[in-house]
Parts: structure tokens; C-alpha cells; sequence
């Protein structure tokens, strides 16, 4: 099988793979009527994978050769492999036209016909013209990330090339010298594709006449550095755009003709005015095609004799809020403008969610230095602190949002409601702020991931499924930290509902796309363990043991396949996998006494689930002693006194539990002493201490069912009534 650039066919005029016409040269594929445009990334690596015919493109091979010079891991190459799935219909459980050989690369299976350029036609589709197709491959080389590749005369023969530049010279010609719009109104638009109008000029004063086509380009600068858009670049510059061409009726909408021309969804336009001695600046977003205004902005001003910051200023408002609406965030006039600066900080900590908290932290918290009105930063940062138990942080943050109430936008005073609800342990009105913002943006991303983690803390997994299973691996634009939260989170919820089967599917799947983060080996395992499948279990388990991870460790992810083992009576299973983490621990023992609670807690929640009840005492001993405040510390200690027959001992720590103050952590203290009732063999009232928990705000998850502080309680018909899903 070829592997190398010297072996592999030359695709030249383009070729069909499947059902599929491959076009490289225009970056489209086509079936029948439907008309696909790829990213050059994904084409370029769909064609690399067709020139071997079959053959096996290693990973590195795909990379060195797409990529070249630029340094990217493994991860960016398996979310093109999953675009080009998604586009072409594919599977990768049962491929039809790309197939993964684990831990070596792929090969591209349909059959595949290349195609003579003499032979082949790049047909027009409806309502696109040589003029819009030369402006569109123009974009294209504008906008690419990478360098082309060095010519190998594959796509277009240089007599077609030559001929597409006569005609495309003749309509110059006949337009004026302008690559205007065609004749015929262009039908279709590309929905990611901003177009920057030149600002029209209401100063007064004739030396301000470029001003508006600086602004243009300094917004259409910052645009062209946001990812999950393209550019076009305005034909009718230096134009007066109020002026209907010839042929047009007079007063033809001149945004919506600059649309038609090049194809844009969007059209970002304003003006500039005199005020005193200085220039303000007006702009907003416009979908001509509905004759819509999207986006609003403020007014920007600065001196006459020195108007760059306020251009600056509103350069930033607009690519930040088109990259906060395209990225599938927050759509468009929903919320406050953001500066580009702000949120790509606020995606850059995204990446560095779970694996580095002070990393994540600092990003939040410049990007609310340079955006203080920042709801989507300010809110995340709220989420992060009460995560971490750090509620005096969290109601510090959240202070300076409510501050603002008045004057957020409705779908911003949503998020507001739910980081209260949450912060006085009240997660079903969360859920209901949640569904709300969804139903002002249902096609949120970021609000479908919300809505879905709530629906699974109030016991919702089927809500949390249909919310979860509507966003894509591609999303959101940061690193693989972030973007695997709605996917494990929806195998959370397929466990919930005990659809494990779907789980695995799910796990196995996303681990292909992140196959750095070790939950998705866990995750697998636990559904695996539910099932009984052990010889695939056991694989698993070996294989996670190879790699190098982000995030949680391999003794914390299979901690809770030895917990699923057991919760579904696979006793000596649990045993044997609960010892085999004791081991991984110790043998990082320096790293356990290093931590104040991170891989000790990890290591003395395998020693719980491995029966070494006096070993795991005195680690959790030690840990309360480090960590007074800690109820989650005391509440095992108090669990492992009633395992070793410390009966006393336990009702005072369940006493102790019960006397501490402090608002925000009763839902935990109860669930606690919940617990440690259960291990006393106080079943009814284990039972309604964990009812009261959750009615004082402690979260359900796909953990409740098998924990092993609850292990009494498990085959107790109340306590199953209990954890039923509610929906």
C-alpha cells in the first residue's frame, strides 16, 4: 500500500468517491443536486487519503503532509476526519467511506474514480456565474491558514485556467472594470460569510471621505482572524453604494446588492458623524436578505484629529460578537457586543477546563479586565468557583452581574437567575432559567450544553439526551478540554436511563475524537461493567493505561468502573480492579502527599471501594485534619468510623455534620450524614436525609447509583424509587 507522495496517484482534474463528484480546485464535493463546500483543511486531507487508492495514510502522514510546517497534535486531524464524516454521511462504527485503523491512521474505502481534466466539467450551480466562482476562489487563497502546496498540476489544466481568465477578463471589461454583481440575482448565500460595507460619511467635511473605507478595513481585518467565518471582500469600493448600477431600479437596496454580489449572509455597515470636535462612529449588522437588523452597536467616539481608538474600539465589538454568534455561543443581538480580544480569552480558558484551574481562572479574569460587561466570562467564572466550593468567590462575581440586572439583555439576565438559583441550591429553577435561554436561541450550543447539565442535576436524563445529542464535536472553537463536556455529559445521561449500549456507542465515538481525556475510557468501562462484557472491559482497561491524558487520571476514571462493577453485583470483578488503582496510586505516592486533596481523594476512594476500610480511615483522617472546612473529608471519615464498627464515632461526625452553619453547604451535610446513616443500617432515614439533600440543592448525576457510600441502600426499593429518572 502506498504511503508516501512519490507512490501515491495524482489527483488531477478531480475524482468521484462514492456517490460523490470531488471538486478540489472550487473546494466543493457534490451528489445529484446537493452542493457541499469544504474547509481547504478538510479537502486537502480528503484528497491525501484518496491519491493512495486504499492505502493506509498514517496519522503522521496526513499531518506532515496537510499541515507541513505548522505543529499541531493529533487532535486537529481527528476533527477533520469527523467533518468529513459528518459531510459525507459516513459511520465510524460501520464506514462507508473512511475507516480508522486504530492507533495507526486511516484509508479511504468507497471506490474511488479519478477523473481527466479534459473529461471532467465543474458544473455551475444554480444562480452562481464565472465572476462569483473567480471572487470565491480569490477568498479562499485569501482566508487559508496553511501555504499551498507546490503545484503538481492536478486540478486545473493550465488551458482551462487560462480560459476561465479570458472570460473573466472580457466581463471586466464589459462591467467597467469592476467584478460586479451578475446580471441575474444571485438566489443562494453562504450563512458563515461577512461581507464589511464601506461606512457611509455624514461628518461634513470632504477630508473625511476615506474615512469610512478605513473603518471598513480595519473591521474586515480583525474579521478575517475569527475562525468559523469567512470574509469576502467588498467589489464595490470607492463605489458611492447608494447609487443604484444601470439596469437596477432606482433606490435598489444597496446592502442587499452588495450581498448578492458576493454571496454574504451577513453585511456589517454604519457611518460616521460629526460631534463638536469629534467623530462618532455608528454600526450595526444587517441580514439584507430579510432586511433585518441583527446587532446593534454603541456609538463610538474619539477626537477628529486622532480617530483610531474609537475605530479600534468598534473593530473589536464587531469581530468578538460575529466570533461569539458564529462559534454557535450566543446568536447575534441577543446579547451585549463583546470585543474579539475579551472572548478569545474567554475561548482560550475554555481549553484548560479541568486540566489547569489556575490557568482557567486567570484567562476568565483578563478577559473581564478587558470586558468588565462580559456575562458569558462572568458567569463562567461563577460556575467555576461554586464548582470548586469557593461560594464567597462565586457570590463576589455574582454581586457585580446583579449590579447590572437593569440593563442586560433577557437572555443575560437568564444566566444571572440560574448562577443565583444555583448558589442557593436551588438547581430546578436553574433548569427552568435554562430552558428559557433556549428558547430565545435554540440553536445555542453553549445554552443546549447548560440546559442539558441541569436536566441531569434535577434526575432529567432524557431532557439532558435531546439537548445534548444537538451539538457537534467540532464544537466549541477552543481545544478538546471544553469540548468533550457535552459529549460525556451525554453519557452521563444515557447511563442515567440505563441505555448502555447507546453509552458505549457515544464513549467510543468521542473518544475517537478526544482521545486525549481518560473519562471516555471510563466511560466505556462503566457501560461495559454494566453489562457484564468483561473481555472488553479488560481491553479497555489495558489500553487506557498506554496513553498520556488530559484531566482525570486513570485511577480516578477506573475508581468508578470498580464502583459500577459492584453497584450491578459483580463483587470480585470490583475487588480485583479496586486493587489494581491502589496500586497505581501508591506507586505515585510522592504526588499524594504533595496534594492537599486531588490524588489522595482519588486514593482513598479506591481504598473505600477495595475494602481496606483502616487504611482509607487514616488517609481520610489526615485529609480533615488538612482540611477542617471540608465537609466532603469529615463525611467519609464519618462513612469509614461506621465501616470499621466505629458506630460512636460516626453518629458524632454525622452530629458534627449536622451542627455546622453555613447556607451553602447544608445540601452537602445532609447527603453526607445521609451516608453515613445508611452505613448504620438506618435505612428509612438514610432514605429521607437524601430526599431532604436534594431538595436543599444537591445535584443528581449518573454517580448517585452506584456510590459506594450508599452501597446499603442499593437494593432497597425506596432508595430505587428515589433515583428513578423523573424525565
Amino acid at each position: 500500500m502506498p504511503e508516501s507522495r512519490d507512490d501515491a496517484v495524482e489527483v488531477r482534474a478531480g475524482f468521484r468517491l462514492g456517490e460523490w463528484t470531488v471538486e478540489p480546485e472550487l473546494g466543493r464535493i457534490s451528489r445529484g443536486d446537493e452542493v457541499v463546500q469544504l474547509r481547504p483543511r478538510a479537502m486537502e486531507v480528503l484528497v491525501s487519503l484518496a491519491e493512495l487508492e486504499g492505502g493506509l495514510a498514517s496519522k503522521q502522514y496526513l499531518i506532515d503532509t496537510v499541515w507541513r510546517t505548522e505543529f499541531v497534535s493529533e487532535n486537529a486531524l481527528t476533527h477533520v476526519i469527523a467533518e468529513l464524516r459528518s459531510v459525507l454521511g459516513d459511520d465510524a462504527e460501520s464506514p462507508s467511506y473512511i475507516e480508522t485503523i486504530p492507533r495507526r491512521g486511516y484509508r479511504v474505502i468507497a471506490s474511488a474514480t479519478f477523473l481527466e481534466a479534459e473529461d471532467h466539467e465543474f458544473p455551475l450551480v444554480e444562480g452562481e456565474n464565472l465572476i462569483e466562482r473567480a471572487r470565491d476562489a480569490d477568498t479562499a487563497r485569501t482566508v487559508r491558514v496553511a501555504p499551498p502546496r507546490k503545484p503538481r498540476g492536478r486540478w486545473l489544466v493550465p488551458a482551462a485556467a487560462a480560459a476561465l481568465a479570458v472570460i473573466a477578463i472580457g466581463l471586466w471589461v464589459v462591467l467597467g472594470g469592476k467584478l460586479g454583481p451578475a446580471t441575474e440575482q444571485i438566489s443562494d448565500f453562504v450563512p458563515n460569510r461577512v461581507v464589511v460595507a464601506e461606512f457611509e460619511n455624514r461628518v461634513g467635511d470632504p477630508s473625511f471621505d476615506d474615512f469610512g473605507t478605513h473603518v471598513a478595513d480595519s473591521i474586515t481585518a480583525l474579521l478575517r482572524q475569527v475562525g468559523r467565518l469567512t470574509v469576502a471582500t467588498n467589489p464595490f469600493r470607492s463605489e458611492a453604494q447608494t447609487t443604484a448600477r444601470e439596469g437596477e431600479p432606482a433606490g435598489a437596496d444597496p446592502l442587499r446588492r452588495l450581498a448578492e454580489a458576493t454571496r454574504a449572509g451577513l453585511v456589517v455597515t454604519g457611518a460616521c458623524y460629526s460631534r463638536g470636535d469629534q467623530v462618532e462612529i455608528q454600526a450595526r449588522i444587517v441580514d439584507p436578505w430579510q432586511d433585518e437588523v441583527k446587532q446593534t452597536f454603541n456609538a463610538v467616539r474619539a477626537p477628529r484629529s486622532g480617530p483610531s481608538s474609537a475605530v479600534e474600539t468598534l473593530s473589536q465589538q464587531v469581530a468578538g460578537t460575529l466570533a461569539r454568534h458564529f462559534d454557535n455561543m450566543i446568536p447575534l443581538g441577543l446579547s451585549r457586543p463583546v470585543p474579539l480580544a475579551a472572548y478569545q480569552e474567554f475561548v482560550g480558558s475554555l481549553d484548560l477546563w479541568g486540566v489547569d484551574r489556575a490557568g482557567l481562572m486567570s484567562r476568565l479574569k483578563r478577559a473581564l479586565v478587558i470586558e468588565p460587561t462580559f456575562v458569558l466570562a462572568r458567569s463562567s467564572l461563577i460556575g467555576w468557583y461554586s464548582s470548586q466550593g469557593m461560594v464567597r468567590d462565586a457570590e463576589a462575581e455574582l454581586e457585580v452581574l446583579e449590579v447590572q440586572l437593569p440593563t442586560l439583555t433577557p437572555i443575560d439576565r437568564l444566566a444571572v437567575l440560574a448562577a443565583r438559583a444555583r448558589l442557593e441550591g436551588r438547581p430546578m429553577e436553574a433548569l427552568r432559567s435554562m430552558r428559557e435561554a433556549v428558547g430565545l436561541a435554540p440553536n445555542s450550543h453553549w445554552l443546549l450544553r447548560g440546559l442539558g447539565g441541569w436536566a441531569i442535576a434535577v434526575n432529567r436524563p432524557r431532557e439532558a439526551v435531546k439537548a445534548l445529542s444537538r451539538i457537534p464535536y467540532e464544537w466549541p472553537t477552543g481545544g478538546t478540554a471544553f469540548a468533550s463536556v457535552p459529549h460525556y455529559q451525554l453519557c452521563f445521561a444515557l447511563h442515567m436511563i440505563g441505555d448502555y449500549e447507546a453509552q458505549l456507542r457515544v464513549a467510543a465515538e468521542s473518544h475517537e475524537h478526544f482521545p486525549d481525556r481518560m473519562v471516555f475510557y471510563g466511560l466505556q468501562g462503566n457501560a461495559l461493567a454494566a453489562m457484564g462484557r468483561f473481555d472488553e472491559l479488560d481491553h479497555i482497561v489495558e489500553e487506557s493505561l498506554t496513553i498520556s491524558v488530559r484531566g482525570s487520571s486513570w485511577g480516578f476514571s477506573q475508581t468508578f468502573t470498580a464502583r459500577e462493577l459492584r453497584a450491578h453485583g459483580f463483587r470480585e470483578r470490583s475487588l480485583e480492579l479496586a486493587e489494581r488503582v491502589v496500586e497505581w496510586y501508591r506507586e505515585r505516592a510522592d504526588e499524594i502527599h504533595r496534594s492537599p486533596l486531588g490524588p489522595a481523594w482519588g486514593y482513598v476512594a479506591a481504598l473505600n471501594v477495595a475494602e481496606r476500610w483502616h487504611e482509607a480511615r487514616e488517609v481520610a483522617e489526615q485529609l480533615t485534619r488538612d482540611r477542617p472546612d471540608d465537609v466532603q473529608c469529615l463525611g467519609l471519615l464519618g462513612v469509614l468510623e461506621a465501616r470499621i464498627g466505629n458506630e460512636d464515632g460516626a453518629r458524632r461526625i454525622a452530629e458534627q455534620l449536622l451542627a455546622s452553619q453555613g447556607q451553602h453547604s447544608l445540601a452537602e451535610r445532609t447527603f453526607w450524614r445521609a451516608c453515613i446513616t445508611a452505613q448504620l443500617g438506618q435505612l428509612d432515614e438514610a432514605v429521607q436525609l437524601l430526599q431532604r439533600a436534594f431538595s436543599e440543592g444537591h445535584l443528581f448525576s449518573d454517580e448517585i447509583h452506584r456510590d459506594i457510600n450508599l452501597d446499603p441502600l442499593w437494593d432497597y426499593p425506596p432508595f430505587q424509587k428515589l433515583i428513578e429518572p423523573k424525565g
